[in-house]
């Protein structure tokens, strides 16, 4: 696309990194929010939404790229964005989690807020993995030891 006709759209550099930015936002939290509402079991809904990072990094890579560079801009203007969606990610997962717990199906023991973390974390490393082009075995093995490790199962 041609800089006259982004400038059509967007006045500003910084209108247009706004945009994309929150169009990845509505697009993780989206995911996150669709595939939790899905399944009561917190194992099946986070083992398919880490197979769903896999397949967007695969299929989606603007967006996933986005996310990856987005999540190292500490010092910049837009880090605050990426942790208010870090934390809302964070808190859709623990939600599940506290719901699996209180029906027996996960340890009661479990910390739900760290366990999002790590599991929002090891999303993050499915996407690097899959950019690196692991084969789909080690694939799979990576994403059932990261969500069993989450979960503490």
């Amino acid at each position: 696309m041609s800089k006259p006709t982004v400038h059509s759209y967007f006045r500003t550099r910084h209108d247009l990194v706004e945009e994309v930015l929150e169009r990845v936002d509505r697009y993780l939290r989206g995911t996150v929010s669709r595939v939790l509402a899905r399944n009561d079991d917190t194992l099946e809904a986070l083992t398919e939404l880490a197979y769903r990072f896999a397949h967007d990094a695969e299929h989606n890579p603007d967006i996933v790229k986005v996310w990856l560079d987005w999540s190292t801009g500490v010092d910049n203007e837009a880090w605050s964005a990426y942790v208010d969606m870090l934390d809302q990610m964070h808190r859709s997962v623990a939600a599940s989690i506290r719901r699996s717990q209180k029906a027996g199906r996960l340890s009661a023991g479990l910390d739900a807020r760290a366990a999002a973390r790590v599991f929002i974390g090891g999303g993050h490393t499915i996407a690097l993995t899959q950019f690196a082009g692991v084969s789909g075995k080690q694939m799979q093995a990576f994403i059932h030891r990261m969500v069993s490790g989450a979960l503490g199962s």
